[in-house]
């Protein structure tokens, strides 16, 4: 196969793949919004989770160091002596490990605030199929 038949089927993958994109938007804009139904729903009844016969349901809660202020975060990393996460720009591979483990420690860095996402966590029940709708 001569490199311009694997650029061609490369672009017609991408094609077919981009066409998929699209063909999933409206099922994951149904999942996105019976995602955010369910958690309004167990904030409303004040549970965190709920079990059916087929799976256990919760809200599920992540966080992260998100940087505001790039500029003031490169100062007071160098301020503590922590030069070798900033070249130029913070250092992304080492930085996110280190922030995770900074939040479980309580230190604060300039230009930086915690952001919470929720999402669900869905764990199905062994033996238990789910079904598809058709």
């Amino acid at each position: 196969m001569t490199i311009q038949d694997k650029v061609k089927n490369l672009l017609s993958l991408r094609v077919k793949l981009d066409a998929k994109k699209e063909e999933m938007k409206p099922l994951q804009a149904q999942k996105d919004e019976l995602q955010t139904d369910i958690i309004k729903h167990l904030k409303k009844s004040g549970f965190k989770s709920v079990k059916t016969d087929k799976a256990n349901v919760s809200i599920a809660t992540s966080k992260r160091l998100s940087i505001k202020s790039e500029r003031d975060l490169v100062e007071d990393l160098k301020a503590k002596g922590l030069n070798d996460m900033v070249a130029e720009r913070v250092n992304s591979m080492l930085w996110q490990p280190f922030a995770r483990q900074a939040m479980k420690d309580n230190v604060e860095f300039a230009g930086t605030e915690v952001v919470e996402s929720e999402y669900i966590s869905v764990r199905t029940v062994k033996g238990k199929e789910v079904e598809k709708d058709d």
